[in-house]
């Protein structure tokens, strides 16, 4: 078994799933509507590991697991994340740059922080009880690490899943 990265996964879980669906097509189609949901379970799991912050809750929300019959012998099974709820999830995942950009209060009347930023005479300040106000702050751009939370679950799940249907088949 070479499951190593997402390239064979598809190929190795393929072979797998046609050979085990000859011999056992009722587990194998109980194994597999069950999979997306250890997967869920598995990419929640792997979150602190990652790096990711958790402040609001919502990326982890929005991972999904999803298994689709594309034909007769085909398959299709994943994670996604993001949607409406996380739309950061993809560049949190690949990583990647955002461009500089205006940030502006939604509701209030102005921006609140604590810490370092400029003083009224334009000096930079390091003091961090300092409290600091603006209608806008210009935002120079983010460069954002990749952070794989996905495909760690899906890979070692992915193996989990192919020695299960093995052993329950009788391979």
């Amino acid at each position: 078994m070479t499951v190593t990265t997402l390239e064979n996964i598809g190929k190795e879980l393929g072979s797998v799933l046609k050979e085990a669906a000859k011999k056992n097509e009722k587990f194998v189609a109980g194994e597999l509507t069950r999979f997306p949901d250890k997967l869920k379970t598995a990419a929640i799991a792997y979150y602190p590991e990652t790096g990711l912050k958790r402040r609001s809750g919502n990326l982890i929300r929005s991972i999904k697991g999803f298994f689709r019959k594309d034909g007769t012998d085909s398959y299709t099974i994943g994670l996604v994340a993001g949607g409406e709820v996380a739309k950061y999830a993809r560049i949190q995942h690949e990583g990647g740059t955002t461009r500089p950009h205006i940030i502006r209060p939604r509701v209030a009347k102005a921006l609140r922080w604590y810490g370092g930023g400029r003083t009224k005479g334009g000096k930079v300040s390091k003091a961090k009880g300092n409290v600091f106000f603006a209608k806008s702050v210009n935002h120079p751009g983010s460069h954002i690490k990749a952070k794989r939370y996905l495909i760690v679950p899906l890979v070692d799940k992915t193996k989990q899943l192919i020695k299960d249907l093995l052993k329950g088949i009788g391979l």
